[in-house]
């Protein structure tokens, strides 16, 4: 149990000796509320969450400082902040904030009088409410979140009666057009945090995705009411269509096995991917690399489908049985740089179609800045399992045979690389034709996830489909 306050930020000069007492003694009730010790996994994903609670706390905090609108409210928000800020402590530490929060924290802190009115104490507390309130619901902190939600709720109505009229701060209501611009640029860095690992991914692990998606539902439904308050239109179309994505994607989320004693040895031995490789050399109709990965991609989803044994990843020294027969492929962004698209099914569709699919998702990356893959710290330690067990890539411009590097941020099992490739001819009534191609075809297995028959049976597959394939 949290028996002292462990925050490490400064508190503002102008308390009085009465509030520092107030509020050292709530913070020490607040955080008395559980008693959750946390360990591995669970140590770091709580750390992180509230960390960035604490950051988004900070919002009303700025609230406060700019325009108290309800008696005590100043302290009540320190109150607040120092508690999230001593639970993240407890847990490892605070984390900085993202710059998705720092950029909505700056944006809102660069406004003064009026505007600072608005956006803090009727957006900012409406969304912090309806946060707290459905994170106080899962079971792990409620007696803390309670308690905050309570005074979020307080201040955020305060804010919105009559009876708190922006008269009383000598302001005027903004007129619309800047109102609709506030509205439409915090819709905008609201976004940004909902996509943000650092913050959905403590609020998949302990939440699970479908609530994770509520949370954010909840604070459209929290904008789009102060929205609605100030007589201007709301537009949430793109995060309500990030988390009904995120809704939908929970009915697909994988499932973790029940390990056998070799595959829970399997995870003490190696924290990291464990590459172990095999090659054989397979046989397509086409030496163009497109057709040749499509080929491929084909054959090792139907692999996947009649073996769902090796549609599996995984995370969390667990592994996981994947839903969805899901294949990566790697595509060129430009000379310099790699992205990778997944088709779903390849084993059932046709060969254009897919092509046609591949064309069109690798020209709508092309059509956006290069996504880089942000620095996960030890956030990797709880990223939700991979939805794709498989990549495939072409690797043969040159001639040479390599194999794919795993990576446990990816956290994909299993690359297979296309290499050299040769025409293989038979003889003609004039002259020789080509009968097919064959490639050097290069698996590399995560051996967490699979052994040497593992491997085998995968390459086995393959290679039984290509040429099934090319005798047709």
């Amino acid at each position: 149990m949290i028996k002292q306050n462990m925050c490490i930020t400064p508190r503002p000069d102008n308390l009085t000796a009465d509030e520092h007492a107030d509020i050292d003694k709530r913070v020490i009730a607040n955080v008395q509320t559980f008693n959750q010790k946390l360990y591995g996994t669970d140590k770091v994903a709580a750390q992180y969450l509230f960390s960035q609670m604490r950051w988004l706390e900070q919002i009303a905090t700025l609230a406060a400082e700019k325009n108290e609108v309800v008696e005590g409210q100043y302290v009540d928000e320190i109150v607040h902040r120092e508690s999230f800020e001593t639970v993240a402590e407890y847990y490892g530490g605070l984390r900085p904030p993202t710059p998705e929060v720092n950029k909505l924290l700056e944006y809102i802190d660069q406004h003064d009088g009026v505007d600072a009115y608005i956006l803090l104490n009727y957006f900012g507390e409406s969304w912090l409410d309806a946060v707290f309130e459905r994170v106080g619901s899962w079971g792990y902190w409620d007696g803390l979140f309670e308690s905050i939600e309570a005074d979020e709720e307080r201040h955020h109505d305060g804010a919105m009666s009559e009876d708190a009229a922006l008269s009383s701060f000598g302001y005027e209501m903004p007129d619309q057009s800047r109102l609709n611009d506030m509205a439409r640029t915090l819709e905008k860095l609201l976004s940004d945090i909902m996509a943000c690992p650092h913050f959905s991914y403590p609020m998949i692990y302990f939440g699970g995705e479908t609530e994770s998606a509520q949370v954010g539902l909840d604070i459209c439904d929290a904008h789009e009411e102060v929205c609605d308050h100030l007589g201007i239109e709301h537009d949430t179309r793109n995060m309500r269509k990030f988390c009904r994505g995120q809704r939908f994607l929970a009915s697909k989320a994988p499932y973790p096995i029940e390990m056998n004693g070799w595959e829970r040895s399997k995870m003490n031995l190696w924290k990291q991917p464990a590459e172990m490789s095999g090659y054989f050399n397979g046989v397509f109709k086409s030496s163009n690399p497109i057709y040749m990965q499509i080929d491929l991609m084909k054959a090792v989803s139907e692999a996947l489908y009649l073996h769902p044994r090796l549609n599996r990843v995984v995370r969390n020294d667990k592994i996981w049985q994947l839903r969805e027969n899901i294949v990566g492929m790697r595509i060129a962004y430009d000379e310099n740089q790699v992205s990778t698209v997944y088709e779903k099914n390849l084993w059932s569709r046709k060969k254009h179609s897919i092509a046609k699919s591949i064309i069109r998702k690798q020209r709508k990356i092309k059509s956006k800045p290069f996504q880089e893959v942000i620095d996960m710290h030890d956030i990797v330690n709880i990223l939700p399992p991979a939805r794709c067990a498989v990549v495939c890539n072409w690797s043969g411009a040159f001639g040479h045979n390599v194999r794919g590097p795993l990576n446990a941020i990816e956290g994909v099992p299993i690359q297979i690389m296309i290499g050299e490739a040769w025409p293989v001819m038979r003889e003609g009534e004039l002259i020789d034709v080509t009968e097919h191609y064959e490639a050097t075809i290069t698996i590399t297995m995560d051996h967490r996830v699979g052994d040497g028959k593992d491997i085998n049976l995968l390459g086995h597959e393959i290679d039984r489909i290509l040429r099934r394939e090319v005798e047709k």
